[in-house]
């Protein structure tokens, strides 16, 4: 595994210098153009080599402030496509005239698909797409116009081939979770990746459910239902999750305070970290000592 991972940031870290290449080539002499493309390719390596959110975010705030990184007609806005970030009418309309402008430039392709995916989803937010995806995309959508990897290209070809048609079902069950909330079309679209993928079939859905719930920041009352469906397919990371949405739930009209209390245990039994100090404050609250792990197993044998 780890020389899989070793092999795959080897191969896009050398792709990410060939572009850094190909637009130095496009923009010239422009020793401004220049410095700012070597720090977008920073950005990206930063996200996707070496998994430093802390240097990314630093960069892509500058994009997003600096009048130097602002004047930079295109880097700033495949940023924000990159970040999820919705991108309004006005402004997208005038990326897209001033890139007609230069049809060779090399991120042309990738610009276009952003925006042609943003507006047919009423400007969803381009998060949806997981992270493999939005590489994979990435490359394909810029290869024209530069050598590319023999290396990356095998990736790709092995990533397609075991994962492909999987992973655009897990992208249409993120747009009905994030956009729809429809429970139905999520439940078809990982069924399918399921199947499609060959793994074992529980295991696969409960985790994808799991994944789906932590797209919501906030409290949703669509993302508890996804915490209760990865529960029930045994994804025990949902269950301190599940817990916190069912006290966050609770109302003067509903209270959710035994469903909470029951995963608590659940929880507890199973060894998840944080279920036992935070049993320990429910029955502190309620004057009462939680019961023994013996007691418990019996509970869960019985």
């Amino acid at each position: 595994m780890d020389r899989e991972i070793g092999f795959r940031k080897t191969a896009i870290n050398e792709y990410l210098d060939r572009l850094l290449r190909a637009l130095n080539t496009y923009e010239g002499y422009s020793d401004g153009f220049r410095l700012l493309n070597s720090e977008f390719i920073n950005y990206l390596k930063a996200r996707w080599v070496l998994l430093d959110d802390e240097k990314g975010n630093e960069i892509r705030i500058k994009f997003q402030r600096d009048r130097d990184y602002l004047a930079h007609p295109f880097l700033g806005i495949v940023i924000r496509q990159l970040e999820g970030a919705r991108i309004h009418v006005p402004q997208r309309e005038e990326t897209l005239k001033l890139l007609k402008c230069h049809p060779n430039y090399p991120l042309y392709n990738f610009i276009n698909f952003a925006f042609t995916f943003n507006r047919n989803d009423k400007d969803a937010p381009f998060e949806i797409l997981s992270e493999d995806f939005i590489k994979i995309i990435f490359y394909l959508t810029n290869k024209k116009g530069y050598p590319h990897l023999e290396n990356f290209d095998s990736f790709l070809e092995h990533k397609l081939r075991t994962s492909g048609v999987s992973m655009i079902n897990l992208v249409f069950a993120r747009r009905s979770a994030l956009l729809q909330k429809n429970m139905d079309k999520v439940s078809e679209h990982l069924s399918l990746a399921a199947i499609q993928s060959g793994q074992e079939p529980y295991k696969f859905l409960g985790q994808h459910y799991y994944e789906l719930a932590t797209l919501f920041k906030k409290y949703n009352v669509f993302a508890g239902k996804l915490l209760q469906k990865a529960v029930d397919l045994k994804n025990y990371d949902a269950l301190l999750p599940l817990v916190n949405y069912y006290e966050k739930a609770s109302d003067e009209n509903n209270d959710y305070t035994a469903l909470a209390f029951y995963y608590l245990i659940v929880a507890h039994h199973l060894g998840v970290a944080g279920a036992k100090e935070k049993l320990q404050v429910y029955y502190e609250k309620g004057g009462a000592m939680p019961p023994s792990d013996v007691i418990l197993h019996k509970f869960f044998n019985d």
